[in-house]
């Protein structure tokens, strides 16, 4: 309960929820047991305890709220994956839920999870979930729940990140280091390995199998199988505090720092801040879609950077709240985005 509590504290700080839209533009609905997505603009999918649905039209789009009753188990969310199938899986501080497009479903200790703060999910190769809790590793391959703590060979039980290589190898991010889990056999790395700071908050993997892993105060650290490398604001970096990493299709990686959007094509840096047209330098996600363009989910809202011209969506134009801790971006091109109030797709 103490750490969950620290958690929340830190998030806190991290984040302040956007104001709520005015209210002679809102308009209730009860009874209600589905929500859709409205003249192709912004949606977003709300948990409440008022057992009702809202329908808002602000003065750009129109969107409306799900209810905790229809399935969603709280408003924050962490991470947000999709499967081949289509469906929706999201990480929030009360389990993990499971959306067809049509039932919601969740999981929590009750039923197998380690613990109900989720904040990371990654799907195998054979669709199996894989979920990074404050207690532990969970996995689920649609039966039955198996979980994974430090009595198992974790390096610690405050998982962060969840990622999995093209031979089928998870790898944890977590508050004491970085494990690697083959299926049989743990190896865990640490500060003595090379890592940067063993507050690892996220791990991507590029094209060419090497590990990147954002960390708290340590900057960037890249994991070629062999060699570690440590990058931090002396060589480039936004800040030293990395919260998302994104792999384009050349191979070039994107940082998301407290202090702004950093770009590494492995020989020079660009950084990108609030002057070039960020929402917010506080970035909590990234995500690339398939024509190439940058998804940003920031503090202050969601921006898109097509590499020439910068965008940015908040709460005015629909958002469920400016503060975005996931994107996901499903098989027809539609962006899901998780915040601290509900979740968004446009």
């Amino acid at each position: 309960m103490r750490h969950h509590l620290i958690l929340m504290a830190i998030l806190s700080m991290m984040c302040i929820p956007g104001m709520p839209l005015g209210e002679e533009n809102e308009i209730k609905y009860t009874g209600v047991s589905q929500s859709n997505k409205i003249n192709g603009g912004w949606n977003y999918l709300l948990a409440t305890t008022r057992g009702d649905i809202d329908r808002r039209d602000n003065r750009i789009d129109t969107f409306e709220k799900n209810t905790i009753t229809r399935g969603l188990a709280c408003n924050s969310f962490n991470s947000i994956v999709i499967d081949e199938q289509g469906i929706k899986w999201f990480g929030t501080s009360e389990g993990v839920t499971r959306f067809d497009g049509t039932t919601w479903k969740t999981y929590t200790e009750t039923d197998g999870l380690i613990d109900n703060w989720v904040n990371s999910i990654a799907i195998d190769a054979k669709g199996v979930k894989w979920s990074g809790t404050l207690g532990g590793v969970s996995r689920f391959d649609g039966s039955t729940w198996k979980s994974y703590t430090k009595a198992d060979g974790l390096v610690d039980n405050w998982v962060y990140s969840v990622a999995i290589d093209t031979e089928g190898v998870t790898w944890f991010g977590t508050m004491g280091g970085v494990s690697r889990f083959d299926g049989s056999t743990w190896k865990n790395y640490t500060e003595k390995d090379g890592l940067a700071d063993n507050w690892v908050y996220f791990i991507a993997i590029d094209p060419k199998g090497v590990k990147w892993f954002g960390t708290w105060k340590g900057g960037v650290t890249s994991f070629d199988g062999v060699s570690w490398k440590t990058f931090t604001t002396k060589d480039g970096l936004a800040d030293n505090e990395v919260h998302s990493i994104a792999i384009d299709a050349k191979g070039v990686a994107w940082f998301g720092t407290l202090g702004g959007l950093t770009r590494f094509d492995g020989a020079s840096w660009k950084t990108f801040t609030t002057k070039d047209g960020l929402a917010s330098n506080s970035i909590n996600s990234i995500n690339i879609d398939a024509q190439g363009v940058k998804w940003i989910g920031t503090s202050g809202g969601v921006t898109r950077f097509d590499g020439a011209t910068w965008e940015t969506s908040t709460i005015r134009e629909g958002l469920a709240s400016n503060c975005v801790y996931s994107i996901a971006i499903d098989p027809q091109g539609v962006k899901w985005f998780g915040t601290v109030d509900g979740v968004s797709k446009y």
